[in-house]
Order: C-alpha cells, then sequence, then structure tokens
C-alpha cells in the first residue's frame, strides 16, 4: 500500500513538473537606426540582444479578437541588453490598460497575409522606464500557431519583418506614447536550456527513501525467519 501511495505521489509530482518547464529565448539584433543617446552611446551596427522567460503552461489563456491572440503578463523574465547595459522587467500589473502595453505576447494571421508575431516589455534602468518591442511577418502562417505559446521560437527562414526597436516611454507610462530610441533587425532567435533543478519528483524520492529502506529491512528480516523455521 505504501509503495503504491509513493508511486502515485510520484507520478503527480511528475506530471506537475512537466507542465512547469520554463521557456527562455535568446534575441540577438544589429541596430540599424538610432534616435536618442537616452539610455548611453548607441551607434549603427552595434549589438543588442534581449533574453526572456515564459511558462506556457500557466500563461494562461489567451485573449482572442478577430483573427488575433494575445497573452498579458507572460513575461516572467526579460532583459535588455543595450549601450554596455542589462534593462530588467518590473513587477507583473493588474492593470490591464498598463498590461496591454507593458508585458505581452500575440499573434495575427490574416488570409492572405503574413502571419505576425509581436511583443512587448517594460524594462528599467534604475528607475528609468523603456519598451522593448519585437515584430515579425512571416509568409509561412505555420511558423508560429495562432493562440499558442510553442515550445520552441519561429524559425526566421520565412520572416519578411524582423524588427527590435527600444522606445522611452512618455512619463514611465507607454500608454502617454513613446519616443523611438533604436532599433534593427534581428539576427537570431535561439532557446536556452534551463539549469536543471530539483525537481518535486526527485525530492519526494529522497524523503520516502528512509521508509523504503527501512520496508526493504523488514522484508529481509522475515525472509530470514522463515528460512530459520
Amino acid at each position: 500500500m505504501r509503495i503504491a501511495t509513493l508511486a502515485a505521489l510520484a507520478a503527480a509530482a511528475l506530471a506537475s513538473t512537466a507542465n512547469a518547464t520554463p521557456i527562455s529565448w535568446d534575441v540577438e539584433a544589429i541596430v540599424a537606426r538610432t534616435n536618442l543617446p537616452a539610455i548611453g552611446p548607441i551607434a549603427v551596427g552595434d549589438a543588442f540582444s534581449a533574453a526572456f522567460t515564459f511558462d506556457s503552461a500557466q500563461a494562461g489563456t489567451p485573449l482572442g479578437f478577430w483573427d488575433a491572440y494575445a497573452y498579458f503578463n507572460v513575461f516572467d523574465s526579460f532583459s535588455l541588453n543595450i549601450a554596455g547595459k542589462s534593462l530588467n522587467l518590473g513587477p507583473q500589473s493588474t492593470d490591464l490598460g498598463f498590461v496591454r502595453e507593458a508585458n505581452w505576447l500575440g499573434n495575427q494571421t490574416i488570409p492572405g497575409s503574413p502571419q505576425q508575431l509581436q511583443m512587448a516589455a517594460v524594462v528599467y534602468d534604475g528607475v528609468d522606464a523603456y519598451q522593448a518591442y519585437l515584430s515579425f511577418e512571416f509568409t509561412d502562417t505555420s511558423t508560429f500557431p495562432l493562440g499558442t505559446l510553442p515550445q520552441s521560437p519561429p524559425s526566421l527562414a520565412s520572416a519578411t519583418l524582423r524588427d527590435f526597436s527600444v522606445y522611452r516611454p512618455v512619463n514611465g507610462d507607454p500608454r502617454n506614447g513613446a519616443i523611438f530610441v533604436a532599433g534593427g533587425n534581428v539576427q537570431s532567435i535561439t532557446a536556452v536550456t534551463p539549469v536543471p533543478e530539483p525537481t518535486t519528483l526527485s525530492l519526494l524520492l529522497l524523503a520516502f527513501a528512509p521508509l523504503l529502506m527501512r520496508r526493504r529491512g523488514v522484508q529481509v528480516q522475515r525472509s530470514a525467519e522463515t528460512r530459520a523455521r
């Protein structure tokens, strides 16, 4: 009975662990145009990048409208590396009006048109807010399945647009508008393999190890007693 209970707990833990795997992507880009040196010195040809993580099992149900879907508060982390600095995602907000500009990912497929994928995150350099905005268009409309968060990043093979831009929100709130800082073309999107951490399953097995060893010891003792008789 105890073995069966342990097996059931382990199976449940394994299932919950499998559904909670964070998805991490790295995006590399090259500056093609600049406007404000707000963050620091930025020149055409400079490299800049972003690294972000989201959890497809915990992102919630996307909001659908017409032929588009969007996930809000989708990013667990988002860092923008530009001008020698690393800007990081602020706390999630319950204000949907703010979230619709500050932490979201969405895609759209219009019949006869390229598939669109867009995402945005407000990141901070201290108290100064900036908005990272990525926009893609794919002629292969199966690249990023509509209304989904895939485990692997989309291929850029059919991308006709792969823009990565940085803005300075007016008064720190993108709903007030934003001023263009710099932007360029995405060179690559790659998946990052997360560093394994102790899972619930392994912790459960570790906790029940003494019980299993004790049970095994009892079984061995009983077998010895039976042979002695």
